[in-house]
């Protein structure tokens, strides 16, 4: 489980049953509508603090974003290691261009940035 989902799941009532040599172990959570309730909150909280109140968001880059925010992003699956480029993402908006530079280059583009 990521750490944000984590915390979350804590905050409504997840708990860990860890089991014995009879059973299995065991993640439960004793309030799920609050759990649902605090994932959103997260999220409408964390996008309006990237975006600002902005209602005119491409539906692509919301996917993207909740994905990211919850650390749920799909390993490249393009031929020869195309990506998103994190330099045009945060310069320009751009979620959807692919780009194959190597990580290194990837490295030195987040730090431009």
């Amino acid at each position: 489980m990521n750490e944000r989902i984590e915390k979350l799941w804590y905050q409504a009532g997840g708990h860990y049953n860890g089991g014995n040599q009879h059973t299995w172990p065991k993640y439960t959570i004793d309030n799920p509508e609050k759990f649902v309730e605090l994932i959103v909150q997260d999220l409408i909280h964390s996008m309006i603090k990237r975006y600002g109140d902005d209602d005119e968001l491409p539906i692509q880059e919301i996917k993207l974003f909740v994905k990211k925010h919850f650390g749920l992003e799909e390993q490249s699956t393009e031929p020869n290691g195309l990506h998103t480029c994190p330099y045009a993402e945060e310069i320009h908006n751009d979620y959807e261009t692919l780009c194959d530079c190597d990580e290194e280059q990837q490295r030195q583009c987040a730090a431009d940035v």
